[in-house]
């Protein structure tokens, strides 16, 4: 009678002994069984978190002005500009000159109340913060605030005129964490409404970024408002 060879027998896995996937899907379990729901949840804010770094990193440090609604006077509400539309205004004139500046210097993000309205508040899962508010604590705690701007129209009656003519007074005030700063008042007059969002747009960038408004008047072969606002650029750089 011939043995077998050893050998050329085929061994076979010992029934008492789980195969590789078998352990592998019982680790899995037992690695799941242990997961605490608390555990779970803080895993899912720091997915949100870890994926929502790159927006709340340009949203931190982005330099920004916000133009906040005007007051204006009731007249000016009663044909239908009030003081959001004027701010509206405001900021596409200013959105007009920084497009229109030759220039590579990094420009301003601008933004009315509108455009802040329209951009959805979302609450991180696992916590009861806003998306909003966790950017407002960022910039606070890294002194990264933007910058708004709001200002008054005020119709008053032009000094020296004969007849007397009316003239629109605006003061416009730059705000920038608890810093305050009010922009030189400057007058239209009271029948050159239209001429105003350009006006108030010139005077803000000559506070916020005198340096765009240089380059877009000499664009516009206003030279002599050019080298005004650059000479103010040396004398105070900051």
């Amino acid at each position: 009678m011939v043995r077998p060879n050893r050998l050329d027998t085929p061994r076979r896995r010992p029934v008492w002994r789980p195969s590789i996937q078998s352990r592998m899907l019982a680790s899995v379990r037992r690695a799941l069984g242990r997961v605490t729901f608390a555990g779970f949840t803080r895993a899912v804010v720091v997915l949100v978190l870890a994926s929502l770094l790159p927006y709340l990193c340009r949203e931190v440090f982005r330099d920004s002005i916000i133009i906040e609604p005007f007051s204006v006077p009731k007249r000016f509400e009663d044909v239908g500009l009030s003081g959001e539309v004027l701010a509206n205004r405001i900021g596409d004139a200013m959105r007009r000159i920084e497009v229109s500046a030759k220039t590579d210097v990094t420009k301003d993000s601008l933004s009315t109340m509108r455009d802040e309205r329209s951009i959805p508040n979302v609450e991180i899962p696992g916590t009861k913060i806003e998306l909003k508010t966790l950017i407002q604590i960022a910039q606070a705690i890294l002194g990264r605030h933007p910058q708004h701007v709001s200002g008054d129209v005020v119709i008053s009656v032009a000094t020296g005129s004969c007849p007397a003519t009316e003239q629109l007074d605006v003061t416009v005030y730059v705000t920038r964490g608890r810093d305050r700063s009010s922009v030189p008042r400057f007058s239209v007059p009271g029948g050159e409404a239209d001429s105003l969002p350009q006006a108030a747009a010139e005077m803000i960038l000559r506070q916020v970024s005198p340096y765009i408004l240089a380059v877009y008047k000499y664009d516009h072969r206003e030279f002599t408002s050019s080298i005004e606002i650059a000479e103010r650029i040396a004398e105070d750089p900051n």
